[in-house]
């Protein structure tokens, strides 16, 4: 007894889609592709359509052949040469995004150090109406005024002279360590400073 012929399974239908047809290339853009159908398009060019339509529907006919077991639309998306050439191209503009977020970022003042604490020196002030002229050592009971080479009571001592030495004031006074100090020149030819409250004015 013969046996019956072996029927190939049925394939199911394909939805009539842009998306099932042979003449579908898909593209980068999700659910969208390129109909490369010769008649409808000619030989070199291709149109972007919607994978879920049939662009070519005329209602009473269309263009749509099935494609052999096409894989499903967006599958495309993930071979190996569009994963690189999104790779290439994401990678870059992320850097350049980093380099100009870095730069751009608002940078917060440095804080400046306190300046040294100390006594600071106060420049020589001219006063002419008193500290110009002969002056006379005075007011140290009898003990006289030492000549300084600086306006401090620390520094180099340069001479000492009596009450009632006369000294030449030079137009120069300063405070320094809680005391007024006038620029003089001694007899000797010698400038220094003496505190103010040892000279006075000389009478004529």
């Amino acid at each position: 007894m013969a046996l019956p012929a072996r029927v190939p399974p049925r394939r199911p239908s394909r939805p009539r889609r842009c998306g099932t047809c042979r003449f579908y290339q898909p593209s980068p853009v999700g659910g969208r592709g390129w109909c490369t159908h010769p008649v409808l398009r000619g030989p070199n060019i291709r149109s972007l359509v919607d994978a879920d339509t049939l662009a070519c529907n005329r209602k009473l006919y269309d263009f749509w052949e099935p494609a052999a077991d096409r894989p499903p639309v967006g599958v495309g998306l993930l071979r190996p040469a569009v994963l690189l050439r999104l790779t290439l191209i994401l990678i870059p503009a992320a850097l350049v995004v980093l380099v100009v977020l870095h730069f751009e970022r608002p940078t917060q003042p440095r804080a400046e150090s306190p300046p040294a604490s100390g006594p600071t020196a106060v420049p020589p002030t001219p006063t002419p109406e008193f500290y110009r002229g002969p002056l006379v050592v005075t007011n140290t009971g009898g003990l006289g005024v030492y000549l300084r080479a600086e306006p401090a009571n620390e520094t180099r001592r340069i001479r000492a002279w009596p009450e009632r030495t006369r000294l030449d004031a030079l137009g120069e006074e300063t405070e320094a360590g809680g005391r007024r100090w006038v620029l003089v020149r001694d007899p000797a030819g010698n400038t220094g400073w003496v505190p103010a409250e040892y000279v006075e004015r000389a009478g004529p």
